[in-house]
């Protein structure tokens, strides 16, 4: 087997929270046209479920997940959302596919971030990205049909798939049944009883966590709308993730963002969950999908669900590392492995001016992914750039990092990175507008030019070492 390298650590947003979702799995024959028993907890998870898909539309993701992991700027070199990476994966094997992505590099650091061309620039009532709007009809529409950039309505078929993958998922949780009703009369009952078993403070604790995980989880998702209102550029510290991922793909390190629900039980701590129909083999682009989800969160397995017009027939428990080489979706880890490698690499040498934007594009019928530099590209005063003070933030909290970490010897080798990074920042901040911005970035600028050797009595005087001088002038005469 053509093994690929793969090790990433989970952080958990929020960390309190319990890893993982305990797993229920469904009954053969169990409809999933029908509507489930709803209660609260369920139903705030659904909620939850549903919106976070939204995130992934988000053009300034890897901006909130990189100023929610400061630490990480430099140190990581490509910050984005899973689905991005898995989409820029499966390139080769979908030759109908589009791209579109916002690219900015931050000293070693790549930052990916889903572009719609359709919401951005083919809108007319949208007045923003004037500028990269006259770029796109005068360069790209002139190959490319108009028509290939309109989102399509969803058919029936796939309204119906979503409709039974949440029903699937939420009945897939396994919650005690602790309604508001039944937590009442549980009080009422412990109130009469004398002494309640173990098993039940047991039970107790075990739901309170569940649902306290849920009520986190919806939370989270609700504070990071707020801050999507507050903070348009980027600059919020929220994660948009329900967890993030440090994945060291072969010799890559990665900060990537993921929303996959993980489940587990007594025989399968930790397993991601897929719903499959019978009657439609599984392709390429499923077994990639599932094999990268599972690489990028460390789960071991995947439990398949099979139904028939959503009646579940079985499941079906695969090791991840079998994914690969599972009948129907055969595909071999080395390409997926060396498309990753060429990728960045291809990023890194061409994506080299900190401070720009570059637009990562291909269209359905190219055979090429193709780079443009749009802030060389575009004329446009930097201001009409959304992305410049998000970058410019980030440039100055990596030098701020660089700067609080080091001690002198260290700081002395970093002093031009630092300076340039300062400096990038400077360029592209307008003092009158951002003045805070511009004085911070000044200010720390400054201060790398004064010795940390140097103490206050070497840059000032004292009045008797004045006097002690002009006696001794006095003396000589």
């Amino acid at each position: 087997m053509d093994e690929s390298a793969s090790s990433s650590l989970v952080s958990i947003n929020p960390p309190e929270t319990v890893p993982y979702i305990k797993c229920n799995f469904l009954d053969k024959d169990t409809d999933l046209n029908e509507n489930p028993v709803w209660n609260n907890e369920i139903a705030l998870l659904l909620s939850y479920w549903l919106q976070q898909r939204a995130n992934h539309d988000d053009i300034f993701g890897s901006f909130r997940s990189a100023n929610a992991h400061t630490d990480s700027l430099g140190e990581v070199d490509v910050i984005s959302d899973a689905e991005h990476i898995k989409k820029l994966l499966k390139v080769p094997f979908n030759k109908h596919s589009q791209i579109s992505m916002i690219v900015h590099r931050l000293g070693r650091t790549i930052l990916l971030d889903e572009f719609d061309v359709h919401s951005h620039l083919l809108r007319l009532e949208k007045n923003e990205w004037t500028w990269f709007r006259d770029f796109f009809l005068d360069t790209i529409l002139r190959n490319i049909s108009v028509k290939h950039f309109y989102k399509k309505n969803k058919t029936r078929d796939e309204l119906v798939r979503k409709d039974r993958l949440v029903k699937f998922l939420c009945q897939s949780v396994e919650l005690p049944q602790l309604t508001r009703s039944n937590s009442n009369n549980t009080t009422d009952e412990s109130q009469s009883a004398e002494a309640p078993s173990t098993n039940n403070e047991s039970t107790t604790t075990t739901a309170a966590a569940l649902l306290q995980q849920i009520k986190d989880l919806v939370n989270a998702s609700n504070n990071l709308e707020d801050d999507n209102d507050e903070n348009q550029n980027g600059n919020c510290t929220s994660s948009p993730f329900q967890r993030t991922v440090n994945w060291t793909f072969e010799n890559m390190k990665m900060l990537i963002g993921s929303d996959l629900p993980i489940f587990g039980d007594e025989q399968h701590p930790a397993v991601s969950l897929r719903l499959r129909d019978m009657n439609k083999p599984i392709n390429v682009l499923t077994g990639i999908d599932c094999w990268l989800d599972n690489l990028m969160c460390n789960v071991p397995e995947l439990a398949m669900c099979y139904h028939v017009d959503g009646i579940v027939q079985s499941y079906e428990i695969i090791k991840t590392e079998d994914i690969p080489y599972r009948e129907g979706c055969q595909f071999p880890p080395g390409v997926v492995r060396d498309l990753a490698t060429n990728l960045l690499s291809f990023l890194k040498a061409n994506a080299t001016k900190e401070g720009h934007t570059y637009w990562l594009f291909k269209g359905p019928d190219d055979d090429i992914v193709k780079l443009y530099d749009l802030t060389s590209l575009c004329e446009t005063d930097r201001d009409d750039n959304p992305y410049t003070l998000p970058v410019a933030t980030l440039l100055y909290k990596m030098a701020h990092n660089m700067v609080l970490k080091s001690d002198y010897e260290t700081r002395l080798k970093e002093s031009g990175t630092i300076r340039t990074l300062l400096k990038h920042c400077l360029d592209m901040l307008d003092p009158e507008k951002f003045p805070e911005y511009y004085c911070a970035a000044a200010y720390m600028m400054s201060d790398l030019f004064i010795d940390d050797n140097i103490t206050e009595r070497d840059w000032t005087y004292d009045e008797n070492d004045l006097t002690d001088s002009e006696s001794s002038k006095d003396t000589v005469r």
